[in-house]
């Protein structure tokens, strides 16, 4: 947290000083004096380092929070293969053909996916090969959960909240870990502060929604950094959907929430942008997700991007979806925020949306994998997608 000048304690000038007296009772009082004075500024210190201390309570520091600071050298890369297709055939390709996408799996460290979906679309033995496979390609399993959900998510009559939410996480793990999971690299939340504001329906404020999402994403990540020491945490958030002002206040806030309850809160958060609603709403711009980049790094937070084609489901209504325009949206995505200077820390390739239909192989360009491959060997050249 930056501080004015007004708020640092006042320091005399050297040449203002008066003249000392060295007799021995004035070295005495000074020398208490001294005492005190260091006894005042010790206090004074630690009591601007509570909150990071508070943080770090366990006496070690993330990766993630040590490295957020600055932009990174070469970005962590992700990709999470649509769901829906065939209920979930797109990652059951990815397992079933590896030599099909072996140049983009050298180039990323982790797969993301949907537990609950994973959870229903798999069954024991292709869950048991997914984590094998994963381990024979050392590559990391990363979950997108829920946190927050309006009435009816997942046929729940009631919203689901953080308690329920992360009872259900368990549930799917405790089978996941049956199979061969070792080890979760992250945990992403689907949007809480999102739905308190504008999906969870409430006679309350604006304010007051927010801070049902900021309490109810504390807890889960109490609830989390319990369950799962090793694994990162971090947090989804829609813009322009939500404002910077929105989701700035918020992340601080839960920051907080989780430093007063001793807990180290979130290391990462990932933008989920709708630039082709910036674009024709003229709503929110790139400078405004590169004030949202800048605030997470001066919090010491990761900030992750989602490309994705987000004038997708916009074309599909009007019948003109089509993989090929996946693979122009996620370029262009990345063209436009380059140019306004952004860098992220993490680079999410995602879709949760019914395209690409086919996963594989890598060498055709409107795949899922093919399509990443080449993000990467035309956006990130120290990549290893050669």
């Amino acid at each position: 947290m930056a501080h004015s000048d007004a708020a640092l304690p006042l320091i005399t000038p050297v040449n203002t000083l008066p003249a000392m007296n060295y007799s021995p009772a004035t070295l005495l009082r000074d020398s208490t004096r001294a005492t005190l004075c260091r006894i005042a500024i010790a206090w004074f210190l630690c009591a601007q380092c509570s909150v990071g201390l508070a943080a770090a309570f366990d006496g070690t520091q993330p990766e993630a929070a040590q490295a957020a600071a600055t932009p990174p050298n070469r970005p962590e890369i992700v990709v999470m293969p649509p769901p829906w297709t065939g209920n979930g055939r797109c990652l059951r390709d990815m397992l079933r053909c590896e030599n099909e996408w072996s140049k983009l799996r050298g180039s990323i460290q982790s797969i993301g996916y949907w537990p609950w979906l994973l959870n229903v679309h798999f069954n024991d033995d292709q869950i048991r090969e997914l984590f094998s496979q994963l381990k024979r390609w050392n590559l990391k399993i990363g979950f997108e959960v829920p946190v927050l959900k309006a009435a009816n998510w997942g046929g729940d009559s009631l919203p689901l909240q953080s308690r329920q939410a992360f009872e259900q996480l368990q549930r799917f793990t405790a089978r996941f870990k049956k199979l061969g999971m070792e080890e979760v690299s992250w945990f992403s939340f689907d949007e809480p502060l999102y739905a308190a504001r504008h999906v969870i329906s409430s006679q309350s404020t604006p304010e007051q929604r927010l801070a049902l999402g900021i309490s109810e994403t504390a807890q889960f990540i109490a609830m989390t950094r319990q369950a799962y020491p090793a694994s990162r945490v971090g947090d989804i958030e829609p813009f322009p959907a939500l404002t910077f002002d929105e989701i700035s206040s918020s992340i601080r806030g839960v920051q907080e929430k989780c430093a007063a309850q001793q807990v180290r809160g979130l290391d990462f958060l990932r933008l989920d942008v709708d630039w082709d609603r910036m674009e024709r709403n003229r709503e929110g711009s790139w400078a405004d997700v590169m004030r949202i980049e800048s605030f997470c790094r001066a919090n010491g937070i990761a900030f992750g991007l989602i490309y994705w084609s987000a004038d997708q489901p916009r074309l599909a209504a009007a019948g003109q979806s089509s993989d090929r325009l996946w693979r122009s949206g996620i370029m262009r995505q990345w063209r436009e925020y380059a140019a306004a200077g952004g860098s992220p820390d993490q680079i999410i390739l995602e879709s949760w949306l019914h395209v690409p239909e086919r996963a594989v192989p890598e060498s055709d360009p409107d795949t899922f994998t093919g399509a990443a491959l080449e993000f990467l060997r035309s956006n990130v050249p120290d990549s290893s997608a050669k």
